[in-house]
């Protein structure tokens, strides 16, 4: 039987179909989270195996052959999707619960102000109602500091939990000093005395804690997920003083976490939603 061959990997169809949609190499950077280098080298790349795309004046721009190809990817694309969706079978890529603990990352008032925030709390609250119907394990972990001038300050109001999000008397609770959930040691020694080879990671702050803990976890053996619209991260100055916004920043942070980390999935991804 002769084997099938494709000029094309499925990541170059998708970079083709990206670039006659961006605005710009930058704007293509930012959908693929990639860095411009990486892309500049694998328009080049692509290029290299078909007139798809074509340089002038020191510009890429897609050809009539590049245009035709990306309808072309369209429409198997949505050929695929409708075959697979005519199955009544439940997807095996959806999230599966099963010996996960649920971790409530800082969920606590100081971080419940932000506007973005108000979706993610939302989001917190499906998943953890849903934990609690079905009786799965669900941690609470908060920030705490011994500096009274502090907005984590243990006995500050701004402290405690977010009323919505607060623990039931039979939830485990835990409190840190550092970024992961790990830096209490107690938080291992229950997930593993519990016996649980899976967290599913929710909370604040996306770029710090939940990225620590994420990485903490992974490194521990642990199978670990983080929910990108159930957790948020807040504004960042760089070095150069410049203002760098909450949204672009955790979009960062989830990118990052997916690549070395853990797997990043969406509130819906947990209910077996469609988009």
């Amino acid at each position: 039987m002769k084997r099938l061959s494709f000029k094309f990997t499925t990541e170059q169809l998708e970079l083709l179909l990206a670039f006659e949609e961006a605005r710009g190499l930058a704007d293509l950077s930012e959908v693929l989270h990639k860095d411009p280098s990486v892309v500049s080298r694998n328009l080049q790349r692509l290029s290299e195996i078909a007139p798809v795309i074509i340089k002038e004046n020191r510009k890429w721009q897609i050809t009539k052959l590049g245009k035709e190809l990306n309808i072309e990817s369209k429409k198997f694309s949505i050929a695929i999707q409708g075959l697979l969706n005519t199955d009544p079978a439940p997807s095996n890529n959806a999230f599966d619960a099963n010996d996960t603990a649920l971790v409530l990352i800082n969920t606590q008032k100081v971080l419940e102000d932000p506007p973005h925030n108000a979706e993610v709390v939302e989001n917190i609250k499906k998943i953890l109602n849903r934990w609690r119907q079905e009786k799965r394990t669900v941690i609470h972990v908060r920030h705490i500091s011994n500096n009274p001038e502090s907005l984590f300050f243990l006995k500050s109001n701004s402290a405690g939990f977010i009323e919505s999000l607060k623990p039931t008397q039979d939830e485990a609770t835990f409190e840190k000093e550092k970024a992961s959930v790990l830096s209490n040691l107690k938080v291992q020694e229950f997930l593993n005395v519990k016996g649980f080879p899976k967290a599913l990671l929710v909370g604040f702050t996306g770029n710090d804690c939940i990225e620590a803990s994420a990485r903490s976890l992974s490194e521990q053996g642990f199978e670990t997920f983080v929910v990108a619209d159930a957790s948020a991260s807040l504004d960042i100055i760089g070095p150069d003083g410049g203002l760098h916004k909450a949204e672009r920043v955790h979009k960062l942070a989830m990118a990052n976490i997916h690549a070395y980390s853990a797997k990043v999935i969406k509130t819906e991804e947990i209910f077996h939603l469609q988009k």
